[in-house]
C-alpha cells in the first residue's frame, strides 16, 4: 500500500522550486528598482523646479472690478506689484483694453489693445514697430497708384 500512495504524490524537484523563488524575486526587484528610479526622477524635477524668489509671487489684489451686461463688460485689476489691467468690450465683440507692469529693470511698461474685426492690434512702447519703407518703393507705389493699368478684355 505504501507503493500506490508514492504513485499518486508528485515528484519534487528541488532546482524547479528555486528557479520558481529566484523568477519572482527578480520581479521583486525590478519593482523596486522602478519604483526608485521613479522615486529618483520626482526628486531631481523637483529639486530643479523653478523657484520664484521675487514678490510678484506674494502679489495681492489691490483692486478688481468687474462688470458684465447683455450689451458687453468692463473689467479691471490692479495687484500691489504694479500689474495693472482694464478691458471694455462690446456685444460684437469688440474689446478695447490696456495692461501693464513694472519690468525688471523698474520701467513702467504698458500695452494699449484694440481686439475687433481686425484682429488684435497691441500698441506701446515695448512693441517692435517695422522699419520705415524705403523711398524708391514709396514713390514706385505712389506712381502705381496713380497709373492705374487698363482693364483687360477678354473675347
Amino acid at each position: 500500500m505504501s507503493l500506490g500512495l508514492q504513485s499518486y504524490k508528485k515528484p519534487c524537484r528541488p532546482e524547479r522550486v528555486i528557479s520558481q523563488r529566484s523568477f519572482s524575486t527578480r520581479q521583486k526587484s525590478a519593482k523596486m528598482f522602478k519604483f526608485v528610479m521613479i522615486l529618483a526622477v520626482v526628486g531631481v524635477a523637483t529639486a530643479l523646479a523653478p523657484v520664484s524668489r521675487s514678490e510678484d509671487a506674494h502679489a495681492d489684489v489691490v483692486s478688481r472690478s468687474d462688470d458684465v451686461r447683455a450689451d458687453g463688460f468692463d473689467t479691471s485689476l490692479q495687484t500691489s506689484n504694479g500689474i495693472e489691467q482694464a478691458a471694455s468690450g462690446d456685444v460684437h465683440g469688440n474689446i478695447h483694453g490696456n495692461f501693464g507692469w513694472i519690468s525688471p529693470e523698474g520701467e513702467h511698461v504698458d500695452i494699449k489693445y484694440v481686439a475687433d474685426e481686425n484682429g488684435y492690434q497691441p500698441s506701446g512702447s515695448v512693441i517692435p514697430t517695422p522699419p520705415p519703407i524705403p523711398e524708391a518703393i514709396a514713390r514706385a507705389l505712389a506712381w502705381l497708384e496713380s497709373h492705374p493699368p487698363a482693364p483687360e478684355h477678354h473675347h
